[in-house]
């Protein structure tokens, strides 16, 4: 049995020191904090507890190892509302934490709010909405949970069922940063289900027993007692090994991401639209693509390519018969068509060659108007973006022309003309955007800016220059997209 005794106050306490550990699993736990210390220490941890067996063996554990090693610890509860007991488990585990010494914070989320994810996504993605949010709070860095070796195999089970590629595969990270840089730490992510209950006995520790981990209503419990059951019943050691095969499926999704990542830099057009048009910069999401850099990759260099691509645009993965069907559109369209295609609400347009991810937008078809008085900025109604009006010191559209008459912001219309050079005639519109090469989906994106009847200012192109001249109170213009 493991000593209850306190160091004396000669004894040194931190890494080095010999653990105080009774069981496999409290070995195990202390091993995981001693390889985090640095990160732990740093950070401060916060354990997610929801007074099951697991989350209270983590909690008991992480308190311990908090008063051996010297990291800050607070624990947090997420109430879903969905059984009739819930509150009362939130003050349990309230009353668990206070008992160990450590402050505790509990929240009550509405899972009905994304209720068409299914009941168990739903409650996992108000849970860790949550967790971060208290994690915020209380200043923490480290989320610590309470999987083990059985959830790890139950996770293989369903990316299995779902046809996931090797990221999918890898299934539970121990150690992993949110895009908040919050970490995900599963310090009993090895252990057994037998080695947290000997813990739990070992110590006398009574959890809440959760009627729903019984239902096979769910897809994890189903496997877990229909599937993983009678399978450990034949391979005892199946949990350690689909532990070892997750390791090593994560080592090789690492290497295919280092792959994709270089593919990705060397897929980088030389001419990139976000530079040539700065005022369209916020619409783009991510670099543009070489298409023919691209299609000199295989198949699958391709996807990862394009899946990690839409990722850096904020675009979740689009299933792989989706980028198959996108890129033939994208490679058989005609070299001087532009093709687009969308998926959920992001579009990726080609265009010379090139690209593009742009970002969602709605544009509007009424025209807006305006009685300049020297505003600095104009947002068009329904238009994703705005006019910026900034005072200059060399050639500019003079104020009084501006005052002269209302500005309107309206949509193209076809046939349009604009001077961009004295010494040559007026152009259409469609000469300069394509000299300029600006691609047609940033085209619509954006209003004509006119002055009474008057073509003024074009996004992508310029200022008509006959509007144009020297003084004291001139002003250029300039888009800006959201």
């Amino acid at each position: 049995m493991a000593s209850s005794r306190k160091p004396a106050a000669s004894e040194p306490v931190g890494a080095a020191q010999t653990p105080i550990i009774g069981t496999p699993f409290e070995q195990a736990v202390a091993a995981e904090c001693e390889r985090r210390l640095f990160h732990l220490r740093e950070r401060g941890v916060a354990v997610a507890c929801s007074g099951g067996k697991d989350s209270t063996a983590l909690l008991h554990v992480l308190a311990r190892q908090s008063a051996r090693l010297g990291f800050r610890l607070v624990c947090l509860h997420v109430d879903h509302g969905l059984q009739p007991a819930s509150a009362d488990w939130a003050w349990q585990v309230g009353e668990a934490a206070a008992q160990l010494g450590v402050a505790a914070d509990a929240r009550r989320v509405d899972v009905t709010a994304v209720r068409e994810l299914g009941v168990e996504a739903a409650a996992r993605s108000a849970r860790y909405a949550a967790l971060a949010e208290m994690c915020a709070v209380r200043g923490v860095g480290v989320l610590a949970l309470g999987h083990h070796a059985l959830d790890q195999a139950e996770t293989l089970l369903m990316r299995l069922l779902r046809g996931a590629g090797p990221g999918g595969l890898a299934a539970m990270r121990d150690w992993r940063v949110d895009g908040s840089e919050l970490v995900r730490w599963r310090p009993m992510l090895n252990s057994q289900p037998a080695e947290i209950a000997a813990y739990l006995a070992h110590y006398g520790l009574e959890p809440i027993d959760d009627p729903s981990n019984a239902s096979d209503d769910y897809l994890r419990n189903a496997l877990r007692h229909r599937v993983l059951a009678p399978l450990l019943d034949i391979a005892p050691q199946a949990l350690g090994t689909i532990g070892r095969s997750t390791r090593l499926l994560a080592s090789a999704a690492d290497s295919l991401l280092a792959q994709a990542q270089s593919d990705l830099a060397a897929c980088r057009a030389n001419r990139q639209t976000a530079l040539c048009f700065p005022e369209f910069a916020k619409a783009l999401r991510g670099p543009t693509l070489d298409l023919a850099r691209l299609a000199a990759l295989d198949d699958f260099r391709r996807a990862s390519v394009l899946q990690l691509w839409g990722r850096g645009s904020g675009v979740e993965p689009p299933p792989e018969a989706w980028l198959v069907q996108a890129w033939r559109q994208m490679n058989l369209a005609t070299p001087d068509a532009d093709p687009d295609v969308r998926w959920q609400g992001w579009q990726w347009s080609r265009h010379r060659g090139g690209l593009d991810c742009l970002r969602p937008s709605t544009a509007s078809t009424s025209a807006d108007t305006l009685a300049w008085d020297g505003q600095a900025h104009w947002s068009p109604t329904g238009w994703p973006g705005g006019f910026c009006f900034e005072r200059c010191s060399s050639l500019g559209v003079p104020g009084a022309l501006l005052r002269s008459l209302p500005l309107v912001a309206r949509a193209r219309k076809g046939g349009e003309q604009l001077g961009m050079d004295p010494r040559r005639p007026l152009r259409s519109l469609k000469h300069w955007y394509q000299s300029l090469g600006l691609p047609p989906a940033l085209r619509r994106r954006a209003p004509l800016l006119w002055l009474g009847d008057r073509l003024l200012h074009v996004p992508g192109i310029g200022t008509e220059h006959r509007c144009i001249a020297g003084g004291d109170d001139v002003w250029q213009i300039r888009w800006a997209a959201d």
